[in-house]
């Protein structure tokens, strides 16, 4: 009793302590789960309710339990009687909506665990029945001169019967606290990902040179056909990211959504490749920095002459939003939708001409660097920033459509 006053009295400041924090609706499209509206016999709810399920036996969302002429227990016999499969068939069973195949009709066990369910929720009438059982099972083996022997034989079932009913009760009580705990702290702290970034650190540097080449592959026909007349080209000709990774430095995760077929995070991204302080020292090793080199050739023929315009030591820093949708169907996530929570950090070297050795980075003249990041934001901001997202397709882009 001392143990279920103290689970009661825990469990009841987590669920108090809940009830204070609510999910952030930045984004403007997160739907918080709302508690049914409580049923009053009598009311208009309830006759509603009544009349929409008769009337609604016809539509198309109504479900009706399979003729038995037409069971393939029926046409082909029991051998071939299709099976249950998944949790929403069971669950369409059990609650009476969907009839059961022939072999795996409830029994008459399993129709009194139900009912018993229904009647003693808590199970104190089945552990006073278990009580009452064993001064009948030690009457019994009395009555029959098993004398000191039958109490033994009674006591240790009672003391098994005890020791598995305290066990299940104590792992009950803790799987309750710690899910309660949990699902009372992911919505309003971030949670650290330390292995996801230990493993993203190691695969990209194998990750990264595919990344580089796809983004070049992908801007030299872009800037090939917006490459102003008084210039001969533009190309990218230095792309790389460099060997260290980006890193989640924390996820808030949301549980208390509408749809349950969404997942949504927080996540806390960052991109800092001259700190290596989080950087193990056999990464340390051939580190490579970030370079972005685009060269603008001027003139014509012979007479152009090609000038490269550096951009390095890159920082982001910023709060994304990860929408999923899932679905039934492989890879089982429909689309991916992903904006920026508040304008993101972003810290560049931008270094027009003289290049790597002799380049004077241009931020440092007055106005420059928060006239290059405005127009960044202008142009980033519609596609990226809430409430607008960007939406990946994952079922076409798998498919190949």
């Amino acid at each position: 009793m001392k143990s279920k006053a103290i689970y009661d009295i825990a469990r009841t400041k987590i669920l108090a302590n809940r009830a204070l924090y609510r999910l952030s609706t930045e984004t403007g499209y997160i739907k918080l789960r709302t508690k049914p509206a409580p049923k009053v016999p009598g009311s208009n709810a309830t006759v509603a309710s009544g009349s929409a399920t008769a009337n609604g036996a016809h539509g198309k969302d109504a479900v009706h339990p399979p003729p038995l002429s037409h069971t393939p227990s029926a046409v082909h016999g029991q051998h071939l009687a299709k099976g249950v499969v998944g949790w929403k068939e069971q669950g369409a069973i059990d609650s009476g909506k969907k009839a059961a195949p022939g072999p795996v009709q409830p029994s008459m066990f399993d129709t009194v665990a139900m009912y018993l369910e229904m009647v003693d929720r808590s199970g104190l009438w089945r552990n006073c029945a278990g009580v009452f059982g064993l001064m009948f099972l030690t009457y019994v083996l009395t009555a029959l001169n098993f004398g000191i022997f039958g109490l033994a034989i009674a006591a240790t079932f009672g003391a098994q019967w005890y020791r598995n009913s305290i066990t299940r009760y104590r792992r009950n009580v803790k799987d309750d606290l710690q899910r309660g705990y949990e699902r009372a702290t992911i919505t309003r702290t971030l949670e650290s990902v330390g292995w996801m970034n230990e493993f993203v650190t190691r695969f990209w540097l194998m990750f990264e040179p595919s990344l580089s080449r796809m983004v070049i592959d992908m801007a030299d026909p872009i800037l090939e056909q917006n490459t102003p007349g008084f210039l001969d080209s533009l190309k990218l000709t230095t792309f790389t990211l460099g060997t260290k990774a980006p890193r989640i430095d924390g996820v808030r995760t949301y549980s208390e959504l509408e749809d349950r077929n969404q997942i949504v995070m927080d996540w806390h991204a960052s991109f800092t490749p001259n700190d290596l302080e989080d950087v193990p020292a056999v990464l340390r090793e051939n580190r490579v920095n970030p370079k972005v080199v685009l060269t603008v050739r001027v003139g014509k023929g012979f007479i152009g002459a090609g000038m490269p315009i550096l951009v390095e030591n890159m920082v982001f820093k910023g709060k994304m939003q990860v929408k999923l949708q899932l679905g039934p169907v492989f890879p089982h996530v429909r689309t991916a939708d992903v904006c920026f929570l508040e304008k993101p950090t972003i810290d560049f070297v931008l270094k027009p001409v003289g290049g790597e050795t002799l380049g004077f980075d241009i931020a440092h003249v007055p106005g420059l660097r928060a006239f290059i990041l405005d127009t960044m934001h202008s142009i980033v901001g519609p596609m990226l920033y809430a409430p607008n997202h960007f939406t990946i397709d994952v079922e076409q882009i798998i498919s190949g459509a």
